[in-house]
């Protein structure tokens, strides 16, 4: 079986690939590597979730652009990760080799420096990707007991030897596989002995940081402490943004990728070997028609996905949040999430599913999508996933009072910290949604007038107000597991519950999995969206009327809230009674002073003064505003 898949894979490689390399130049000292990322498990240009064409990603695009860059040489072409697995793998592909492993085998990728999402599936089913794969699996501060897992490897091109070693920064998805047959080494002792087992053997020798979202390793710091030396190129992925700098003798090349990006990097050498010039190309590959022969090839994988993401579930009764948008109406998030603000449906179900298969007093869950909803009517799978993106798996485990909110705390910190004339409440920019826990089974409130770290108030379970030596059976997912463990809030005496021990044979070990498996089991198909409103957020005095004033003018598109630098996390400054101002051309230091009169009003005094009764309220710190005294002076707009 797997030796006819194997015969049919290596005659459509021919057919994709072969014959069409430019012949090399041996006096040619220049070289090229084209580096592909995050493209999730796409061949085809489609998201299955959202059941539509998403033109910015898919192997079948790519196949057609390097048809066309092999006609005028042979690059070196690398995957840097987060490309083979996606987030719902186990729930759509049953195939012996992973669709993905053929086409990169088909279009002869040389490396594969893996990324975390390639780490989710645990170690034998990476072992089993990397067995299948025939190019060289990179990870110089990674190494396996079977020693699939390489340092470096090298490639000849045009008589350069060129050598790339793959440097893969930790975060919590390496560090959950790490007892399984996977092992993290020492990111600057591995590149140091890497460069010098390498001396001699290379022409070029070239660091591809695979950095991942959550940025742990500073390369400026890596570069200043020396640990870079030795090596002629650095390419940085997910940077802020791209460009390239030049270090002494070190180009440091810095890529802001994105989902399904591709990169076309040129590189010229002197006579000396000496790397002289690089060109940096990103490759927009919506530009490009999918390769025919890729989509008849994988059209049965295509309609596999397709028929199991379209499987029906059961049938929801009403609309789990009628706007996730908190000010805009719509089914997407711009300005700020709903279910972030207050207490939703969505959390709530999760948390009523996590306690149920826990049985526990208190669940936390987060919501990996701003977007997450669940509309009235039929739903299926691929809505599932929409609203459980990632397949973690379900833990059990016992915390006391202290602990819990230690950890509660630690998650309200998720808010900035309100400030007297803030119209609205925004998010630390220094965390990312899925720090965000959600709770069940307790009611508390959000102060978040009070400093980061003492947030939680009024908590109570049970109807009884928490305990602070008492001990509480928590449900958690795997991923919050792993990080309260990092902080020495729990450990693996604490586990109770674990789904994957549960169900080891059994596809239910991920939560998303017992999502259906509840809804089709317990609830028969029938699911009505509850909001127990356990929680809320205290601690401002916004004024009202400026907020609702604040809101028209964003709804209008006239006044923006403010994201982070690569757009990726909404509202992250509150927007305040100055941007109010701002707006209308008032400076804020361009007050005079007014003295009340017999007979005013704030009303009266604002229209004197072209503006509003709020404005004037906000400005004068007014808590009554009915209440003004004769002689009474006010700051009012020049």
């Amino acid at each position: 079986m797997r030796k006819n898949i194997l015969v049919s894979i290596l005659i459509f490689s021919i057919i994709l690939c072969g014959n069409v390399y430019a012949e090399e130049d041996t006096n040619d000292l220049s070289f090229s590597i084209v580096q592909t990322n995050d493209i999730y498990g796409n061949i085809y240009s489609y998201d299955y979730y959202k059941d539509q064409k998403n033109e910015a990603v898919g192997f079948a695009k790519i196949a057609t652009y390097m048809k066309l860059v092999r006609e005028e040489g042979r690059p070196i072409l690398i995957d840097i990760g987060n490309t083979v697995r996606d987030d719902a793998d186990e729930l759509i592909f049953d195939e012996e080799t992973h669709p993905v492993i053929n086409i990169m085998n088909d279009l002869m990728y040389d490396m594969w420096v893996f990324g975390e999402h390639e780490l989710l599936y645990g170690w034998k089913t990476m072992k089993d990707d990397f067995e299948s794969y025939n190019g060289d699996v990179v990870g110089t501060n990674l190494s396996d007991q079977f020693n699939i897992i390489q340092p470096y490897a090298i490639k000849s091109v045009n008589n350069i030897s060129v050598g790339v070693m793959g440097i893969t920064v930790p975060d919590s998805y390496i560090l959950q596989f790490e007892s399984s047959d996977i092992f993290y080494k020492d990111i600057e002792g591995s590149i140091k002995a890497t460069v010098s087992e390498m001396k001699g053997k290379c022409d070029v020798v070239i660091g591809i940081f695979n950095l991942s979202e959550f940025q742990n390793v500073n390369l400026d710091n890596l570069y200043n402490e020396g640990t870079l030396k030795g090596m002629n190129i650095v390419i940085s992925n997910y940077e802020e943004e791209s460009y390239i700098e030049i270090k002494d003798e070190v180009k440091i090349i810095r890529l802001n990728n994105s989902e399904g990006s591709v990169y076309k990097l040129d590189f010229t050498l002197s006579n000396d070997y000496i790397v002289e010039n690089v060109n940096m190309n990103m490759v927009s590959v919506e530009n490009y028609e999918e390769d025919e022969i890729v989509l008849e090839h994988f059209k049965k994988t295509h309609n596999f996905i397709n028929g199991k993401m379209g499987k029906g579930i059961g049938n929801n009764l009403r609309q789990f949040i009628y706007f996730v948008d908190y000010i805009v109406s719509g089914n997407e998030v711009v300005t700020m999430p709903t279910a972030h603000l207050q207490d939703t449906a969505i959390s709530d179900f999760i948390n009523e599913v996590q306690l149920f298969y826990t049985d526990a007093d208190v669940s936390a869950t987060e919501i990996f999508d701003y977007n997450s909803n669940l509309k009235r009517g039929a739903f299926e799978t691929k809505d599932i996933l929409n609203l459980y993106s990632k397949p973690y798996t379900l833990y059990g485990v016992t915390m006391n009072g202290q602990q819990l909110l230690k950890y509660m705390n630690r998650s309200a910190n998720y808010y900035n910290t309100y400030i007297k004339g803030d119209l609205s409440i925004s998010f630390n920019e220094a965390y990312q949604r899925e720090d965000y826990d959600m709770f069940s089974g307790v009611s508390y409130d959000v102060d978040i007038s009070a400093e980061p770290g003492n947030r939680i108030a009024n908590v109570y379970i049970k109807g009884e107000p928490i305990n602070l030596n008492a001990y509480y059976k928590i449900a958690i997912n795997s991923h919050t597991y792993l990080e309260l463990s990092r902080r020495g809030l729990i450990d693996s005496d604490s586990i109770y519950f674990s789904s994957a021990d549960v169900y080891s044979d059994s596809e239910n070990s991920k939560i998303r999995n017992l999502l259906i498996k509840y809804i089709e089991e317990i609830r028969q198909g029938i699911i009505r969206p509850v909001v127990d409103y356990n929680w809320k957020i205290i601690g401002t005095d916004i004024d009202e009327d400026l907020q609702r004033e604040l809101f028209d003018l964003i709804i209008k598109r006239e006044l923006m809230v403010p994201t982070s630098n690569d757009e990726k996390l909404l509202n992250v400054r509150s927007l305040t009674t100055e941007d109010l101002l701002r707006y209308k051309g008032i400076a804020i230091d361009e007050y005079s002073n007014y003295v009340v009169k017999y007979g005013d009003n704030l009303y009266k005094i604002a229209l004197k003064h072209n503006t509003t009764w709020p404005v004037l309220a906000e400005i004068n710190n007014l808590k009554n505003p009915n209440l003004i005294i004769v002689g009474q002076i006010l700051k009012v707009t020049k």
